[in-house]
């Protein structure tokens, strides 16, 4: 980092909260902090019948509808009551009242992208208002600030999830949002928006970026290379440059989308202008630093505000935009070895939940992961009828699900009719399909609480995303690497790769051996969904590209392994190996020490995409154990890796 110079500091000139998401802000001259964000910032939100956010990349009119607040609500110290209200208006609509103080009744299956959760409901006026207003059912949601872990679920590595709202990035762990995109602050100059209007025919205003803080006083863009700055006593650290979606192209007068500024940006503000040594370009389009508190406390959220006209002291740059993109977005370098002509390994296993199955492709995975349930099912033993791809027959057979103790419980494998909405995995939020009481009744009874049987529906419409990009109730993997893949029910990717090589490695290090079941992939290469066997222990890591049969797939990510390998699937118990084992020599630490950021994980396994799919060799193609796994390209070392 290089330290900032002794110029002047800029100033705050202009300060904005908007408290409904994609609709109108209001231009402030002071504002309170809290934990996720200016106050009464992102607040709010407007939501379809499914609980899916409304913006103005899908809903441009949002942009029209105007919001006040108290004045005093800005103020240090001010709390709501019941003569305090959110006053919504919009053209040709009667003014809308919501009152501040907080709502009681709670909307379950709220989602802002891959988020989704809890939040409180503002009530069937505010439902009638936006429903008229859009011409859609939709409703008006508040985030509930005071949500407490409701329920503290197993997640990744061991950590805890819960109700709040991460920021989407390891960079800045540890922060969390509203109902904002990314970020809980974000930051503009004058200098940068007056340098954009300078090249366009049609000046826009600042509006069209949503800014929280406009800065004045310093170059055009300079900005974006603060990593660390102080204002007050808030010292606020960069994150990642803002890249731009469609809103900036909404008239704010108009509701009316054209093209501009997004076309003149991408002349000289695209990753390939910023960064035109970076190994891939995206095609992205950034403007403005999002940034979060590094030093909020409660006591000075309560004492403090910030203030248009408060100086900006830079106290950290960085030194150029390689720095900004290398250090906030990892990604896969794609500097590849060409892989040798050694003999090819060969397929051993399939491990799946019926280790016995001859697995199908379909456009997310294999057929067997299609079905999950929301807790670990110990002991729970599956029988399913064998499924080959070339006989092209309906599946009429049934799902058995097994267990000590406990009934045979038999799903029909015919699709079922019956929807269950707000399904989540991790992030991801969507519907599914609800597989009926029988099912209901076995798992509550087993886990001991109340649960339900989903299945992945593979048929689900597609819904507006970001960027203008087409999203759904699809699940997307959670990589730009792999941007355009899907998956069902997995954590990840669709594909999860490992070498009898490694398993054999690992379990030389063990006093007892374990099975590849505790790593549960597909392949078992022997591959996990595919086991491989047939190459040196943890050389499927530096795999980029192989071919098995006519299928090409392509290696993502190391896969970092969460506590589940702990536990023993024969008995359900959970223990410490082989995870303490694989710390001491399949860490970040030991596999990249040149790192600049440990966080301690683990990693086993490849997890990969298939590149070349379609529907029509999914049908006719199969893979078989005893397949050749033919590696394609390599990487070089770990370095090159995603880590």
């Amino acid at each position: 980092m290089a330290e900032a110079g002794n110029a002047e500091a800029p100033l705050v000139k202009s300060i904005f909260v908007y408290p409904i998401k994609s609709c109108q802000g209001i231009s402030v001259s002071q504002a309170t902090l809290t934990p996720n964000g200016l106050r009464w910032d992102r607040l709010w939100m407007v939501v379809n019948a499914r609980g899916r956010m409304y913006t103005q990349r899908v809903e441009p009119k949002l942009a029209l509808i105007r919001v006040e607040l108290p004045i005093e609500a800005f103020t240090q110290g001010w709390e709501p009551d019941r003569a305090s209200f959110l006053v919504i208006k919009a053209e040709g609509m009667s003014t809308l009242k919501i009152p501040m103080v907080q709502p009681s009744a709670v909307a379950d299956g709220v989602s802002v992208w891959a988020w989704s959760g809890s939040a409180l409901d503002e009530g069937e006026e505010a439902a009638k208002w936006f429903s008229q207003y859009l011409g859609k059912t939709s409703r008006l949601v508040r985030f509930d600030e005071a949500v407490k872990e409701i329920e503290i679920m197993d997640g990744c590595c061991g950590n805890a999830a819960s109700q709040s709202r991460p920021t989407l990035s390891d960079y800045v762990s540890g922060h969390n949002i509203k109902f904002n995109d990314w970020y809980p602050f974000h930051m503009i100059s004058q200098g940068s928006l007056d340098a954009l209007n300078a090249r366009l025919s049609e000046p826009v205003s600042i509006n069209r970026f949503r800014p929280n803080f406009l800065v004045d006083g310093c170059e055009p863009f300079s900005e974006d290379l603060w990593n660390e700055v102080k204002i007050d006593e808030f010292v606020f650290m960069g994150g990642e440059l803002c890249y731009r979606c469609k809103i900036p192209t909404v008239n704010q007068e108009t509701a009316v989308m054209g093209s501009e500024p997004n076309e003149t940006l991408m002349k000289f503000r695209s990753d390939r202008v910023l960064v035109p040594n970076k190994k891939k370009h995206q095609g992205r389009i950034y403007m403005g630093n999002m940034m979060v508190c590094k030093n909020y406390t409660p006591e000075t959220g309560e004492s403090k505000a910030i203030k248009v006209g408060d100086p900006v002291h830079v106290l950290k740059m960085v030194s150029s935009y390689g720095f900004t993109f290398e250090r906030r977005i990892p990604r896969l370098k794609k500097k590849m070895a060409e892989a040798g002509n050694t003999e090819a390994p060969l397929m051993n296993h399939y491990a799946s939940s019926d280790s016995t199955l001859l697995l199908v492709l379909t456009i997310s995975n294999l057929i067997s992961r299609r079905i999950a349930v929301g807790s670990a099912m110990d002991g729970c033993e599956f029988e399913r009828q064998d499924v080959h791809a070339e006989s092209g027959a309906e599946i009429c057979a049934d799902t058995m699900i097994k267990t000590e103790g406990m009934s045979t419980l038999k799903i029909p494998m015919v699709q079922p009719c019956a929807v269950a909405d707000g399904v989540s995995v991790w992030g991801w939020s969507g519907s599914a399909l609800d597989e009926g009481e029988d099912a209901v009744k076995w798992f509550s009874q087993f886990l001991g609480k109340t649960s339900r049987l989903v299945r992945f529906d593979e048929e689900i419409e597609a819904m507006d995303g970001c960027c203008g990009n087409a999203a759904s109730l699809s699940r997307p993997t959670i990589s730009d690497y792999v941007s355009g893949h899907t998956i069902k029910f997995n954590d990840w990717y669709p594909f999860l790769m490992i070498s009898q090589g490694s398993l054999d490695a690992l379990n030389a290090r063990l006093t007892e051996p374990v099975s590849i079941n505790r790593c549960r992939p597909n392949i078992f290469s022997s591959f996990i969904n595919f086991l491989v066997d047939g190459c040196e222990p943890f050389t499927e890591d530096l795999w980029n590209e192989i071919e098995i049969n006519d299928f090409v797939f392509m290696g993502g990510e190391l896969c970092v392994h969460c506590k589940v390998p702990t536990v023993n699937q024969e008995t359900a118990e959970m223990g410490t190996e082989p995870n303490e084992t694989l710390m001491k020599f399949r860490s970040d630490r030991v596999l990249v020490p040149s790192k600049e950021k440990h966080q301690g994980r683990i990693y086993m396994g490849n997890m990969m995409v298939c590149k070349n799919y379609t529907p029509e060799t999914g049908k006719s193609k199969a893979i078989k154990v005893g397949d050749s796994v033919h590696v394609l390209t390599m990487v070089s070392s770990y370095d090159e890796c995603v880590i």
